[in-house]
């Protein structure tokens, strides 16, 4: 069990570092205004972002939208909010450094510029269902 939660993990970091350097082919690129193109365009935001930037207002302004028009289109394409997105992110992010650190929780927290580690552990266990501590246990 132990072995397949690492390689799940394992698995979501090559995905999120995919997404982080994804460059689209020039004729593969979707049409630009398009929902799809809106999403990828958020998508490789939030990837880029998402420690310091948690608010979707942030993202639609840089995107030039308004952030009731982003999240239109992030629920049309994904079914979750744009901020359901972001948090995801972050707690992959949160769940890689838990396992592949020996950083303590409240360094982790700090490192995911969390202002206070109890705040991190609140998130983290409404996501997660568990707290840091327990997803660090074997």
């Amino acid at each position: 069990a132990d072995l397949r939660k690492v390689i799940q993990l394992f698995i979501h970091l090559i995905l999120i570092q995919a997404n982080r350097s994804y460059r689209h082919v020039e004729s593969e690129k979707p049409a630009v205004g398009s929902s799809v193109h809106t999403l990828l365009h958020y998508k490789k935001l939030v990837a880029q972002y998402f420690i310091t930037k948690r608010k979707v207002t942030d993202y639609a302004e840089q995107m030039h939208i308004t952030a009731n028009h982003l999240n239109k289109v992030i629920k049309k394409e994904t079914g979750k909010t744009a901020h359901e997105l972001i948090e995801e992110m972050l707690l992959l992010e949160a769940k890689a450094l838990i396992i592949h650190t020996d950083l303590s929780i409240s360094e982790i927290a700090y490192r995911l510029d969390f202002t206070d580690p109890s705040h991190f552990n609140k998130f983290f266990k409404k996501l997660s269902g568990v707290t840091p501590l327990q997803y660090r246990k074997p």
